[in-house]
C-alpha cells in the first residue's frame, strides 16, 4: 500500500479495501497502523464495508499508550 501513489486513483480493487477484508477475515477488533496513510487507509476501508460500529484501526502509538494506561483506565 503506501502513500507514495496518494493522489492516483486506483483501477479495480482497491488496495485499502483488499487490506480491510484480510483484517476483518482474522475476526479481530483493532488493528494496528504504524503509517499514517495506513491509518486512513483502512478507517475508509473498514467505514466502507459498514463496519465503523465495531472494527477500529488504530495508530500502534494508540495501542503502546492505552497498555501502559493499564485495563481499569478503559
Amino acid at each position: 500500500a503506501g502513500g507514495g501513489r496518494m493522489w492516483m486513483e486506483e483501477e479495480g480493487t482497491r488496495v485499502n479495501h483488499i487490506r480491510t477484508d484480510h483484517f476483518l477475515e482474522t475476526g479481530a477488533d483493532v488493528v494496528g497502523v504504524s503509517c499514517p496513510f495506513c491509518l486512513q487507509m483502512m478507517e475508509e476501508g473498514i467505514g466502507a464495508k459498514g463496519m465503523g460500529d465495531t472494527k477500529q484501526a488504530k495508530d500502534l502509538l494508540e495501542l503502546l499508550a492505552e497498555s501502559l494506561d493499564g485495563p481499569e483506565s478503559g
